[in-house]
């Protein structure tokens, strides 16, 4: 085992406890963790060791197909906004399948407040991008709302 990935295993012993906003985080392989939100969001995070970087994703629902294209233009425009970050993309799983938010961070000399300033930094895209969803699905359809203004966290 690398002393990357050991360093990066006790970070994340310590990121449940001294996190408010973690309910709970599972180990689910010597690489890999659950972390789970207070307000319900779940993110996967992967280590790769060949590249010393982490792997976050957090799935952000499957719109029904009557809002599809408007949600999907929508997350187009969010990858635009996102190109300056080069570390966050919207995804879909497959055809037709959930959106998610997909992002991956470099691990060079971390701390336990990087390491939560990053969770919580990728975490608060993702509501941000789970509300504007249900803004979208739950507003009446008109090409406008694919020009919505994304703020920046």
């Amino acid at each position: 085992m690398s002393i990357a990935l050991i360093h990066l295993q006790e970070l994340m012993h310590s990121l449940g406890p001294s996190s408010s906003w973690v309910d709970s985080l599972i180990q689910e392989a010597s690489d890999s963790w659950t972390l789970q939100t207070s307000d319900g969001l779940s993110i996967a995070m992967t280590f790769n060791l060949e590249t010393s970087r982490l792997f976050l994703s957090a799935l952000l629902g499957q719109p029904e197909e009557a809002h599809q294209s408007a949600i999907y233009a929508t997350m187009l425009c969010v990858n635009l906004l996102y190109a300056e970050d080069h570390s966050l993309r919207v995804a879909l799983t497959g055809p037709s399948g959930e959106l998610m938010l997909i992002g991956e961070v470099s691990l060079a000399d971390w701390t336990i407040d990087s390491l939560q300033r990053c969770i919580l930094h990728f975490h608060q895209h993702a509501s941000h991008l789970m509300e504007e969803i249900h803004a979208i699905a739950g507003a009446d359809m008109t090409p406008e709302i694919s020009e919505r203004v994304f703020l920046r966290a």
